[in-house]
């Protein structure tokens, strides 16, 4: 019974506040939950404590990875926040695997939480960025009146930039209709229409499109998945003419993302062996790429290498094959189109929510251990 109340408590810190961010403090408040959480997690452990192979695995590759980059010149901020992001999901998938009384009940419980702590933290950030705008002297200076919007876009108090406030709001927003598949409640459907209308003000293209392609598309999803194939053929079919017709838009944002695939691949041409197969250190993209790596794909093979990207791809891919595609797809699908335009590494806010839903559809399936890899 204590075991139980320590690991719900470390959950509490290490899901409940996986999105503390504040950029006015020294130090984050997300780093003192998460080492509330660890620290819970740590005290719960006794003889009977077990550890999936997964997880197992999932750790040891991320103190080789740890290894590595410490012969790296990497920026510590960006090596932290992947390590934080992985470690997150690695704890709280171990502290539900010892949770004899864990339901569908108990995480919907805490993931709503989750989303009642975020929203209030998301409308105050919101608030302040909008009445405390950037200064507009540069795009005045350069006569770029209509790129006026991005005075509203640099000045997040969580972030760096609202992208990144625009990625958070779409986990929201996909985790509120993976919910409404299992339960629907009169507030979802309010809250939804609430986080929609604060995520137009991050001025977030790319998650303002999907966010509004997700509300729209999301009641057909069995449709949609039964021609996945089909749907997919179609974009691979036609990718090369969008790729062309947006490269000619007059637009310096988009032009920076496609000008980044290709100086990408001409860096792979350039990099010596070890660059290659470990990267050239995380967070130094900028150094290497002239506007930085943008989406997840470009960071973690040039940042974290092919042993980096590799661990990346592995841990999704697994996470999708083990779970409700259709539902899980909610959340998934959103972040991985608009991360091709930006993410950053470290978004344990994602990990620790796949980390729950994920293994409460393992415990309703009586597949408390992980299938092979």
């Amino acid at each position: 019974m204590m075991r139980t109340k320590l690991i719900d408590i470390s959950n509490f810190f290490l899901v409940v506040f996986s999105g503390f961010y504040l950029t006015s403090t020294f130090i984050s408040p997300i780093y003192f939950t998460f080492l509330l959480g660890l620290f819970f997690c740590i005290i719960s452990v006794n003889k009977s404590y077990s550890i999936k192979k997964y997880d197992l695995l999932f750790l040891l590759s991320l103190i080789v990875l740890i290894v590595i980059q410490s012969f790296k010149n990497f920026v510590p901020s960006a090596l932290v926040g992947l390590i934080l992001s992985y470690l997150t999901y690695i704890l709280v998938s171990i502290n539900l695997q010892n949770q004899n009384d864990w339901s569908r009940e108990k995480a919907f419980k805490l993931i709503r939480k989750f989303i009642g702590f975020s929203t209030i933290l998301i409308t105050v950030e919101t608030i302040i960025r909008i009445l405390y705008p950037g200064e507009p002297d540069t795009i005045i200076a350069n006569n770029r009146f209509e790129l006026i919007f991005y005075i509203f876009k640099f000045n997040s108090i969580m972030f760096e930039d609202s992208n990144s406030t625009g990625i958070f709001l779409l986990l929201l927003i996909g985790t509120i209709q993976y919910i409404r598949a299992h339960e629907s409640k009169r507030y979802d459907q309010i809250l939804l229409f609430y986080l929609i209308s604060i995520l137009l003000l991050t001025f977030s293209r790319s998650a303002i499109i999907v966010g509004l392609t997700l509300i729209l598309v999301f009641p057909y999803r069995k449709l949609i998945y039964r021609f996945r194939w089909f749907i997919l053929l179609f974009f691979t079919a036609t990718s090369a003419t969008i790729y062309g017709m947006i490269k000619n838009i007059q637009d310096d944002s988009l032009a920076t993302k496609f000008n980044l695939f290709e100086e990408t691949i001409n860096l792979i041409g350039s990099l010596g062996l070890g660059d290659l197969l470990f990267g050239v250190g995380y967070g130094n993209g900028a150094s290497v790429l002239s506007r930085g790596t943008h989406n997840y794909l470009t960071t973690h093979l040039i940042e974290g290498g092919i042993f980096g990207l590799t661990i990346f791809l592995v841990h999704w891919i697994y996470i999708i094959r083990i779970s409700s595609k259709m539902r899980i797809g909610a959340i998934l699908f959103p972040l991985a189109i608009s991360g091709l335009s930006f993410i950053s590494t470290s978004i344990p806010f994602v990990y620790s929510t796949i980390a729950v839903l994920i293994y409460t559809e393992l415990n309703e399936k009586s597949k408390c251990t992980y299938p092979r890899l």
